[in-house]
């Protein structure tokens, strides 16, 4: 129960960073889809659509937002698991990290800065991502979720 609240905290703040990046970068043609809250199946068909879309020049990018688990992390790319599906993220070379900390409950969590290499597997995160017209899923906004040990 604690991790889905965390996730549904994370998620409302990633979104709120994720907005802001999104008015600095948004053009005329951009579309959002939000899989937070969609089954793997839905967004498969939802990322068919899109690819198409992109492919044809419909869009110049589409935003998502995702939220999981960490299962592999690298220099440039990230890999969570939802719904016993994995989705591959290119991580973007001016990536905003940050970690959002819980304590106890009721309490209003803090948010930090964080790099990279503070990422684990394991990790609750919420990523904020573009579709690029190559088909490239980019990670633009990551925020982890922690539980403070105190």
């Amino acid at each position: 129960m604690k991790n889905i609240l965390i996730l549904v905290i994370a998620g409302a703040l990633l979104l709120g960073i994720g907005a802001g990046i999104g008015v600095m970068l948004q053009s005329n043609t951009r579309s959002k889809i939000d899989i937070s809250n969609s089954s793997m199946t839905e967004f498969a068909k939802q990322q068919q659509v899109v690819t198409t879309l992109l492919q044809n020049q419909a869009l110049n990018s589409v935003c998502i937002n995702a939220a999981g688990e960490v299962i592999e992390i690298g220099e440039n790319k990230i890999i969570i698991m939802r719904e016993q599906s994995k989705i591959e993220f290119t991580i973007w070379e001016n990536v905003h990290i940050s970690r959002l900390v819980f304590f106890a409950p009721g309490e209003q969590p803090t948010q930090e800065a964080a790099n990279l290499n503070q990422i684990q597997q394991g990790d609750q995160v919420s990523i904020y991502a573009v579709i690029t017209t190559e088909g490239v899923i980019e990670a633009r906004g990551i925020q982890v979720s922690t539980i403070s040990p105190n």
